[in-house]
């Protein structure tokens, strides 16, 4: 928050902001209580843990790569077998698209008895 949105939605003008992030996340129980215990004294001082919300957003980003990766390799799947398809039924339009130079044989209307 910018300190004219503090000073009109809670009447704080003059405050400061500490941020502290633990190399581990299972070091933060530890700082979280060394920081509570520094802060004790200090009138309207509030802590604030966001190292589980940090924890929960990052799952879900990766929940949502996962997912995004899992519909690419399907679409990739899909895309190979209607290459393979297609490079199956390549020669059949050729040799329906032959004349009768390429074949040797005439067609049946075309023949004169």
């Amino acid at each position: 928050m910018t300190g004219e949105q503090m000073e009109k939605n809670f009447g704080i003008t003059d405050y400061s902001f500490i941020n502290a992030s633990p190399n581990d996340a299972k070091d933060s129980q530890s700082v979280s209580n060394q920081l509570l215990q520094v802060i004790r004294n200090v009138p309207k001082a509030v802590l604030q843990d966001y190292t589980s919300a940090i924890e929960t957003q990052n799952d879900y980003l990766k929940q949502q790569q996962i997912f995004f990766s899992g519909i690419a390799v399907i679409l990739l799947v899909i895309s190979l077998f209607h290459i393979v398809n297609s490079m199956n039924h390549e020669p059949d339009v050729f040799l329906s698209d032959q004349t009768t130079e390429d074949t040797g044989f005439a067609d049946a209307g075309s023949m004169d008895f």
